[in-house]
């Protein structure tokens, strides 16, 4: 079945037809002809399954609020979410995008006041509703009853069978990615990322910002010692003929290891020489973290939607070929000689 996205008049894109279900999709074009619109779009629609597990896990939505308000404020969330991606809507033409998945319709437009509006089909409506009523129940119910570390359990219980409903329900169980252009300027930060506020940044890079976060902690150790770490204290195979090829596109690319330590994220050219990340070239920051997740992605085995901005930049076009290979390594592809 065709999962697809369709836009009308959002932003600079007249209309255009994004096919979800495609390896693989390259969008060329115009200084702002709309291909970030378009990413940001594609990426919006899909994390709707994840903005709806967060709110189907706040407690106060169910414990402060009456029942009869329950979906109106989750209609609110996703507005609050949609304009953290986009800014306010008042302003804007009136538009149209429909997000269409698993035989499902989820239609994002504008009301006559200027205000973002979210509809469902019949069949999706029915099956949010009975997930809402689920999270209130237990909300409402177990906490009355339990002490602290049973509602911790019971609250970690829930959420890993609402996350497995919603992954049926969406028919998708991808983690989505968005890895935004600009990233060099968050290597330059990389000391200070960890205190920097976000609150007035886009969805997009705070959630970009906040995986950088988790992940650098896995990059503890040069990428060999970090593989033999995961073997061993991990269940599960790897496949070592990615794993290995992987890390030789990177090695290719950024001319050395990169290290997350103590005292910074380094650069290491040999075991004696290296450079912090902030003092790298230009090249190295603004790649360095398609490198890495592609490679967690690669050697975690994990099942991923990646949507990256300008992945060329500010490398040479050799470098360029290698990053486009790292990337066709991550769908289980044979990279181009």
């Amino acid at each position: 079945m065709e999962n697809k996205i369709v836009i009308q008049n959002f932003g600079p894109v007249k209309e255009a037809q994004i096919n979800l279900n495609k390896n693989f999709q390259i969008f060329i074009g115009a200084q702002a002809s709309g291909k970030s619109t378009i990413c940001k779009i594609v990426y919006f629609v899909q994390k709707i399954r994840d903005y709806t597990l967060d709110y189907l896990m706040d407690a106060e939505q169910f414990t402060q609020n009456h029942k009869n308000e329950y979906f109106n404020n989750y209609m609110k969330h996703l507005t609050k979410q949609f304009m953290g991606c986009f800014g306010k809507t008042k302003h804007m033409q009136k538009f149209n995008i429909s997000y269409m998945f698993a035989g499902k319709h989820i239609n994002i437009f504008l009301n006559r006041d200027g205000y973002v509006r979210f509809s469902f089909d019949v069949k999706l409506k029915e099956e949010l509703l009975g997930l809402i009523y689920e999270a209130s129940v237990m909300f409402l119910n177990n906490f009355n009853t339990k002490g602290l570390l049973d509602n911790i359990t019971a609250v970690g219980v829930m959420k890993r069978h609402l996350n497995e409903r919603l992954f049926l329900l969406f028919e998708n169980d991808d983690e989505i990615i968005y890895i935004p252009a600009g990233r060099s300027l968050l290597a330059t930060m990389s000391e200070q990322l960890q205190d920097v506020s976000t609150d007035e940044m886009d969805l997009t890079m705070q959630e970009f910002i906040k995986l950088i976060k988790i992940t650098k902690n896995k990059f503890g150790t040069k990428i060999p010692e970090m593989i033999t770490d995961y073997v061993k204290t991990v269940k599960g195979q790897i496949n070592n003929a990615a794993v290995d090829q992987a890390y030789e596109f990177i090695k290719k690319i950024l001319k050395a290891d990169y290290i997350s330590e103590n005292d910074g994220e380094k650069i290491y050219f040999d075991e004696y020489h290296w450079v912090k990340l902030m003092y790298g070239s230009s090249g190295q920051q603004e790649v360095l973290w398609i490198l890495m997740l592609a490679f967690a992605t690669i050697l975690e085995k994990k099942k991923s939607f990646i949507i990256i901005e300008e992945p060329e930049a500010h490398l040479f076009p050799i470098a360029q070929k290698d990053v486009m290979n790292l990337i066709v390594c991550i769908r289980g592809l044979k990279p181009s000689p």
